[in-house]
């Protein structure tokens, strides 16, 4: 059974919190896999977007 740090079962204040973390994981990896798989269009279109992803991630730029 989980335990928040409030000392219950799993308030809500901690349940939304997970359940935003795990959708914020979620579309981590969505972009990752986008960034990955990204092949087509222009170069200077690609190069823009795969720049505004990666400062979006907190990747290097």
């Amino acid at each position: 059974m989980d335990v928040c740090h409030h000392g219950r079962i799993r308030c809500w204040e901690c349940a939304r919190t997970q359940e935003l973390k795990e959708r914020v994981n979620e579309l981590e990896q969505a972009i990752r896999e986008a960034l990955g798989r990204m092949k087509h269009g222009g170069a200077g279109t690609r190069t823009y977007v795969e720049y505004v992803l990666r400062k979006v991630l907190g990747d290097d730029v």
